[in-house]
């Protein structure tokens, strides 16, 4: 049954050495959205620059990601042996990005790992690390983790216990916003359509969240197979949604996990079809997709030899360079991503 909830934006702040956490920081949301969005009427949406930001012009890069700041409700910020890159204004984007959620009095989670660097770390930007740890517990409380595994275990119990105290202080009622349905006068939405709208739109975030769940389990656990299928069929039930960015990454990720790296592909090859055929402006959301194509097809290419694979390491070269085109930032991730490690490219400014 659909139910009425507040969206609540969750922004994910971190340098670049965070990356695994950073996704954790995701999955964690979404368990917290399938065990709690229907009781509390809350559903938490993770925010963060590579999913929310496209190509734009005009503006310093960091105050675009800033106005995700000002519209999030919680900060998550996560460190370990980098600061990040200054930005002219603060000593890092991910410092900038604190200093202005703080600004509006609303909820931060600050959180440090005390893995052990990497041998060629930065030393400069270590101690940098370290001051800032040094600062903030001087100021309030941080969360510390031993490494990736740790941190799923403590965010989990921290996001748990911050949601509780967060939802109180919240109003008990919903707001409702024009605008969800897009007729051609925006003054006008019957009821039937707003009805309709709304049931469809519950029912993608119900298996989203479910889709996140599932991802979340260990591998190794009894149930997880059925559960991947229940998760493909609950999505592949709305394929109205095949142009979402969400919709097309959830659906691969859950047939790679099933082995079926062919049909992982297919999807990240219909969801880009379908959003030319809705005529949707190449965007940081196709940035995206074609960087999780190359992803899969690369792992693709390390089950075949000779010329077949040489053949599909070109083909995922050509589609991460299309990412890096439409968005160049992804190329960072790209030198640490061990899907990636066997292509010939990976060197920011070489798309």
């Amino acid at each position: 049954m659909p139910y009425a909830a507040t969206v609540h934006n969750v922004f994910i702040a971190s340098p670049s050495d965070v990356r695994p956490e950073r996704e954790i920081a995701r999955q964690v949301i979404y368990e917290w959205n399938a065990a709690h969005a229907e009781s509390e009427k809350a559903v938490l949406q993770p925010i963060g620059w590579e999913t929310h930001t496209y190509p734009e012009m005009g503006e310093r890069p960091q105050e675009i990601i800033n106005r995700l700041v000002i519209k999030s409700d919680i900060l998550v910020a996560i460190f370990w042996s980098r600061l990040g890159s200054p930005t002219g204004i603060a000593a890092s984007g991910t410092i900038e990005e604190i200093d202005k959620h703080r600004l509006s009095n609303k909820p931060i989670m600050i959180y440090f790992s005390d893995a052990p660097v990497p041998h060629n770390v930065d030393t400069k930007q270590f101690e940098e690390v370290r001051k800032l740890r040094q600062k903030y517990e001087s100021e309030g409380l941080i969360g510390t983790f031993a490494n990736s595994e740790d941190f799923r275990r403590v965010f989990t119990r921290d996001l748990a216990a911050r949601m509780a105290q967060y939802l109180k202080s919240q109003p008990s009622h919903v707001y409702f916003r024009r605008g969800l349905i897009r007729a051609e006068r925006e003054d006008w939405v019957s009821r039937e359509d707003m009805k309709r709208e709304f049931e469809r739109n519950a029912a993608f975030a119900s298996a989203i969240s479910l889709a996140g769940s599932v991802l979340a389990l260990r591998l190794d656990d009894p149930k997880k197979e059925v559960a991947i299928h229940n998760a493909i069929r609950a999505l592949k039930a709305l394929p109205e949604f095949m142009h979402v960015r969400t919709f097309g990454i959830f659906l691969a990720r859950l047939y790679r996990q099933l082995g079926d790296l062919e049909e992982a592909v297919n999807v990240l090859h219909n969801c880009l079809a379908f959003r030319r055929e809705k005529g949707i402006p190449v965007d940081g959301d196709d940035a995206d997709l074609y960087y999780n194509c190359a992803c899969y097809k690369n792992l693709k290419a390390r089950m075949e030899g000779g010329e077949q694979q040489r053949i599909l390491r070109q083909i995922a070269l050509e589609d991460l360079r299309f990412s890096f085109r439409i968005f160049p930032e992804n190329a960072k991730d790209a030198i640490q991503d061990d899907d990636l490690r066997d292509l010939p490219l990976v060197e920011p400014g070489s798309a």
